[in-house]
């Protein structure tokens, strides 16, 4: 899974909406249900606001460069 955020880093108790690439295997996603991630010791909770399908998905020069 690869994250995209606005920002480098969220504190306890900070929002920010965030953009999520499943890298190994598509998962099944609608708008409204809750989303729980843990990579490592992060751990984030929030809601689906937005799917935007596979086909469709095209990386910004941000995200092709890593960043």
């Amino acid at each position: 899974m690869s994250l995209f955020m606005p920002q480098e880093a969220l504190r306890t108790g900070e929002k920010a909406e965030v953009r999520f690439r499943f890298i190994k295997h598509p998962e099944y996603l609608k708008v409204g249900a809750k989303m729980l991630f843990r990579e490592g010791v992060t751990k984030g909770i929030g809601h689906v606001t937005k799917l935007q399908p596979v086909a469709q998905y095209k990386p910004s020069q941000r995200e092709e460069d890593g960043a």
